[in-house]
């Protein structure tokens, strides 16, 4: 079973590509925290990392799904309930 958000595929000689997995989870994140889909209400950061754990194996990727959270994790959070994502620094070494 392969998982490609919120849906369950199985893909029959392959699998999906790892980056696609992962766009997965971070495309969902970001439509629960910043309200982008108008058919569902706006969730707070912490709901949205409890929606994405409660999902992890059935419509995420565990892997990717626990990877973002721990990522998630060392955001700054501000008083006003807005957060800070943390920069990502990629090395080619």
């Amino acid at each position: 079973m392969v998982w490609l958000g919120g849906q369950e595929r199985l893909l029959v000689g392959r699998e999906n590509p790892p980056l696609a997995l992962l766009i997965a989870v971070v495309d969902a994140y970001d439509a629960m925290a910043a309200g982008r889909r108008n058919y569902q209400k706006k969730f707070t950061h912490d709901e949205a990392i409890a929606l994405l754990r409660q999902w992890s194996g059935s419509h995420y990727d565990p892997f990717f799904a626990e990877k973002y959270i721990e990522f998630l994790s060392s955001a700054e959070k501000r008083e006003d309930g807005s957060i800070v994502m943390p920069a990502v620094v990629f090395s080619t070494s």
